[in-house]
């Protein structure tokens, strides 16, 4: 397995946490006391970013810091996985059993596409 590159992963959850929390790159910038063009830079992993302005960046978007150490390409699975339990977290056995035969047949159908 290839090591990833640390900025990459960064300047990748920078910018995706940046968008979650509705800012545009010039509001987070103004935010932490920077350019919005050097932001710019890191978000697309053209330039390394110091301790001090990661810092910074996770404490604008207030978030603890290791979330932008985070490397999950599951993000979005975990996040569905996360919904679909607090949606069934009321049915019965019976009806989260329809509901899987249900995503055992759209997955089928998908497949087939």
């Amino acid at each position: 397995m290839k090591k990833k590159d640390i900025h990459a992963i960064i300047a990748k959850r920078i910018r995706e946490e940046r968008r979650k929390a509705n800012l545009t790159q010039e509001e987070l910038a103004d935010k932490i006391g920077m350019d919005y063009k050097y932001l710019s830079v890191i978000e697309r992993n053209a330039g390394k970013t110091s301790l001090d302005t990661f810092v910074k960046i996770a404490d604008a978007l207030k978030l603890p810091y290791y979330e932008l150490l985070r490397d999950d390409d599951n993000t979005d699975k975990s996040e569905f996985l996360k919904q679909i339990k607090n949606l069934i977290s009321d049915l019965s056995s019976a009806q989260i059993n329809q509901i899987l035969t249900i995503i055992r047949d759209v997955k089928i159908l998908l497949k087939n596409k």
